[in-house]
């Protein structure tokens, strides 16, 4: 489940307009500031976007304790562990989701969130597990993971 997520893009952000609107026909998706909403029928999504500017700023500050988070888990699972921070350390692009409970409950809600995850070359961590563009997970805060390791 998605739910609220953060995506760490390593490849360049992708035109999340077109992610979206190839799964919401009749969305309403306009820009505001650094953020992309979109109207459903069932609520709203938010899309904001951070990319590096320059040391210490919110971007570097979220990819540093993201990493240290990860690295605080204990799991047997150390090269999915591994592989998951260095997607981090080598995030281009963080893309913040969020939706109204209404549009969450759209059945198309997780499709949007995988194909943007897949059009950045992206995983999607949802404060609990981070999962992969496929929807596998790669790794939870109890140290479980489906990867390969």
């Amino acid at each position: 489940m998605t739910e609220n997520c953060t995506i760490y893009c390593t490849g360049p952000r992708p035109s999340i307009k077109e992610c979206v609107r190839a799964i919401f026909t009749c969305t309403n998706v306009a820009e505001d500031g650094e953020s992309l909403v979109i109207q459903g029928t069932g609520g709203t999504l938010r899309i904001s976007s951070k990319k590096f500017e320059q040391q210490g700023d919110e971007f570097s500050r979220l990819v540093n304790t993201t990493c240290v988070h990860f690295e605080q888990i204990e799991t047997t699972a150390q090269s999915a562990k591994a592989r998951l921070i260095a997607h981090v350390e080598n995030t281009e692009c963080i893309l913040g989701v969020v939706a109204d409970p209404e549009f969450d409950a759209d059945e198309r809600f997780n499709q949007a969130v995988f194909a943007i995850a897949k059009a950045c070359d992206g995983v999607v961590f949802n404060g609990y597990e981070v999962l992969d563009q496929n929807g596998i997970l790669l790794l939870d805060n109890d140290g479980k993971s489906e990867s390969e390791n």
